[in-house]
Order: structure tokens, then sequence, then C-alpha cells
């Protein structure tokens, strides 16, 4: 049941709702004033007195409680919402709010004067109970999951206006994305089928004319520059790496992008590694310092954990170790990255929005697809996907990602007026 209290036929009441309907009693006295069968999703005290979310005959409507009004209330339509979500109205600084959560996490916030979107939330646990307001001008939801041992865990979120939706720009089954990215205006796909590589396109996965410089662009690598810059590792048995310098520890994953105005491969390895080669020479650049001994059992129980992905741009580079983001500048100085609080990162993106706005993508093991302002630090986009994500690519205003079930999920990002200024493929 969910309750509230304001006045209803000029009386101050407590009023008590659920999927089984109303009911009403006076504050003082207990007496019930009214009541009625139809199920509730929601209600709060607002301004103008208690409101009631139901269901219409399409969609849902506001309904005040005891009395007419004559406000209009603008319900987002049904498909912009998940199955079963649950539901919350809390009162704004102009306006009534609804917040709109799955079970999962992922929801958005409404503005029911407007009908418009405000923003949208992302909680990384499983949501029982929500709740919705504006505080201090910040529009935050509240969530609730009543199954931990020590009684339940809450979490806050600000309602952010950028928002990834499923299927902006495509959701399709791919065999093995070697890469993503932007050739002239078309997002493609580099897709591995056996020995053959295929170019194809990311909204509609058909097939493109086979190109070597679209081939390097959307693979963001030559295997080349990789042989001539990756120096060699003396290996003393199974299981077994000896190094004498950080720049000689076995890749785990590698990236190729412009750092300080530099074409540069970018390497990470066991223990959090990171390492940077001029991409044309082979010449180091810079590299972590490390602690590690010089002789490691590496995938063996208490060996050192390895860096699961690396990306550079805008001046950034960004490595995904044991579960959490790693940032470093020019220089490989690091970061503040605490701000970036994804859980299971597996894969990391940098880039710009429009060119404007420098942001890092994380996808993680739970199925996060999260992205990140790194002038603000703050988070301004995410959504929860049903599997895994195993990569993450940023190509001028699209985040896209593959996942565990070898599908390809693509959002933009851009606000509408960029969206209409320059059309992809």
């Amino acid at each position: 049941a969910q309750i509230a209290i304001g006045t209803v036929e000029g009386r101050e009441a407590v009023v008590l709702a659920g999927d089984w309907g109303c009911a009403v009693h006076d504050a003082s006295t207990g007496d019930l004033i009214l009541s009625d069968a139809v199920p509730t999703l929601a209600l709060t005290n607002a301004a103008s007195g208690v409101m009631l979310l139901r269901h219409a005959p399409v969609g849902y409507a506001v309904v005040p409680l005891g009395r007419t009004s004559s406000t209009e209330y603008r319900l987002p339509d049904p498909s912009e919402l998940p199955d079963l979500p649950l539901m919350a109205l809390g009162e704004g600084e102009s306006s009534l709010l609804l917040a709109v959560v799955s079970r999962l996490g992922s929801g958005s916030v409404w503005n029911l004067r407007t009908g418009r979107r405000v923003g949208d939330v992302q909680f990384d646990i499983e949501v029982r109970a929500i709740a919705v307001s504006a505080v201090d001008r910040r529009t935050l939801v509240v969530a609730i999951n009543d199954t931990d041992q020590e009684g339940g865990f809450v979490m806050s979120r600000e309602a952010t206006p950028v928002s990834l939706r499923r299927a902006a720009v495509a959701r399709r089954p791919v065999r093995g994305v070697v890469g993503v990215g932007l050739v002239g205006e078309a997002l493609v796909a580099l897709e591995r089928s056996g020995d053959t590589l295929e170019l194809r396109s990311v909204p509609d996965g058909r097939p493109l004319p086979y190109d070597d410089e679209a081939v390097r662009v959307v693979a963001g690598e030559s295997v080349e520059h990789q042989t001539a810059a990756l120096p060699r590792v003396s290996r003393m048995g199974l299981g077994e790496v000896r190094v004498e310098r950080p720049e000689e520890w076995p890749p785990t994953a590698s990236a190729v992008g412009d750092l300080g105005g530099r074409k540069v491969i970018v390497r990470g390895s066991y223990g959090g590694v990171v390492v940077v080669f001029d991409a044309t020479t082979g010449e180091l650049v810079a590299a972590v310092q490390t602690e590690l001994p010089q002789t490691v059992h590496l995938g063996t129980k208490g060996g050192p954990s390895a860096v699961s992905d690396v990306a550079v741009g805008s001046d950034l580079i960004a490595a995904a170790y044991e579960g959490s983001v790693l940032l470093f500048d020019v220089g490989l100085e690091r970061l503040p990255s605490d701000w970036i609080d994804a859980v299971a990162v597996r894969a990391v993106a940098v880039g710009a929005i429009d060119a404007r706005m420098a942001v890092v993508a994380t996808g993680g093991d739970g199925g996060g697809l999260r992205l990140w302002d790194v002038a603000t630090r703050t988070r301004v986009a995410s959504i929860t996907l049903d599997v895994a994500v195993r990569r993450v690519w940023l190509c001028g205003g699209v985040v896209v990602a593959s996942t565990a079930d070898g599908m390809l999920h693509a959002f933009d990002v851009r606000d509408r007026d960029a969206r209409r200024a320059q059309p992809r493929d």
C-alpha cells in the first residue's frame, strides 16, 4: 500500500491506496470518508491536493481525489515506458512529476503539465519501490531494494537530461565485431566471419563495399603498427613471465588514437599497467609506474589482474581494470576517476558528443551502459541492457555496444537539432 496525508473534501485525511483500490480516513477520528476499488498505481499530496495515478482506457491518467480539476495532465505514451514499471508521483517546483522505473533500475522522469521528459535515471540495484521530488532545483528519484539482509538499501539519483533510448539507431545480431567507426557520415561495423572481414552498416546490417582505408578507420588500428611497436616478452614456462620494464608486460588490451597531437598505440596489461607508443615509429612515449615483481605467474590464483580494455581520445586515456575505470592525461599522469561510480566495468571508450562534450563511456558485466561528462564529472546518460556489455565505441555522438549474446546496440545521444543536421548512413 501507498500512503499520503492531505486535504480531502475539506478535512485533513490519511489516504491509503494500492492495486486493491483507495481508502480515505479522517486524520483525527479515523472515520472512513470515502473508498473505491479502482487500482491505484501511485499517489502524492501536491499543492493542489491529493493526486492518484490510475489506468485509463489508453495509457494512464492523473485523478484528483474527492474533487474535480481543470488542470490538464499530459501522460507519456505507454510505448515509451518499460513493461510493468514502478511508478511514483511527486511535486515539482511548478509541475507534477511522474517517475517510471523498471525493476532492473532504468527509468525516466516526466513533467505532467508539459508532457515532456525531464530526464533519465539509472540505479545499480534491483528496485522494489521509488519516490520522486524536486529538491533545490534538482529532480531526485529515490529507490529502495528491500532484499538486503540488513533491511534494505536506499539510493538516490538525479534525473539527467541526456538519454540513451533503446533502438535509437539499431539493435541487431552480429557474428563478431572487430571495430565500429564513422566512414564519412556512415556508421560502419567491421565484422568477422571465419577468416573473412566484412564492412556492414550498423543501422540495418547491409553489406558495404570492402575498402582498405575504411577497414583501417573502423578497426582503429593497423597490424603493422601493432607488431612494430610491441616489444617481445621473455617467457620462462607455462604461465610464468619475466619482464624488466613495464612496457615489456604482455598486452591484454590495446587501442589506437590521437593523444596530444600524435597518433599513438595504447596498451593495457597486468597489474593495471598502461603503456603508450608512437604508432608510426614504435617509440615508447610513456608508461605508468608499477610495483609488480619482475617475474609473476599469470592467470593463476593470487596473480595480478589484467586491464580488460583501453581507449584513447580527447587527450585522455581510459582503462577498465578490476571492475573500475582508470583515467590518465597526455603524460600518463593518473587523474581522479572515483566519480565514475559504475560497477563491474569491462569496456571503455572516450570521445566527444558533437565535438563539444568530452565523455567516457563504460560497459559492464551487469549490462550497464553509462556515459560520463569529463568536465562536470557527472553521469549524463545510462541504460541497462539484458546481458553483459563486452565492448563499447563512441562515434560522433552515437554510442555503440556489443553484448555477450551477440547483439550490436547503437544509441544516439546528440540533441535533436544535431541529429537532423547530421544524418547517419
